[in-house]
């Protein structure tokens, strides 16, 4: 059963700055809501999107009104790439921690969201959120990002 707002996929990040299997659609940067993308999932959109996507991210930020994105918030950011135009920007963290799994529920609650009311997006394609810095087993933030799944599918019928 699909989300009402988009399918999403289970992106698997690839060595030498390449971003999954498929070069297609819009990608989930989970990683943090401060806009430094140093480590992480985000260091790898960093070098795959190139060096002015971080000023993208960072001006998406600077516009909300507390000037940071947190947990549970997401926004779309254009990329200027031909086949990932967008990212949605849904973090799992404020700050490089371990966090709970629950942060992986809430960032991709979130990213189906903003997709619900963005007609441009179809596909989602997202890594296993908090599984890098935030410290999460991978099981554990499969489990929790199925729930957000599920919640927005019967959100969105």
């Amino acid at each position: 059963m699909a989300a009402a707002c988009c399918s999403v996929h289970m992106l698997r990040l690839l060595p030498a700055g390449s971003l999954g299997t498929r070069d297609t659609g819009r990608q989930d940067g989970g990683g943090r809501g401060d806009t430094f993308m140093d480590g992480g999932v985000d260091r790898a959109y960093a070098a795959f999107f190139g060096p002015a996507f971080e000023r993208l991210v960072y001006d998406a930020v600077a516009r909300r009104p507390d000037g940071f994105l947190p947990v549970g918030a997401a926004e779309i950011v254009p990329t200027g790439h031909a086949r990932i135009p967008y990212v949605l920007l849904a973090p799992t963290m404020l700050m490089p921690e371990h966090v709970s799994a629950s942060h992986a529920y809430r960032a991709l609650r979130a990213a189906l969201r903003v997709a619900a009311r963005e007609s441009k997006i179809e596909d989602l394609y997202c890594p296993g959120l908090a599984t890098g810095v935030g410290g999460v087993e991978p099981d554990d933030a499969a489990r929790e990002m199925a729930a957000a799944y599920a919640d927005a599918t019967r959100a969105n019928a």
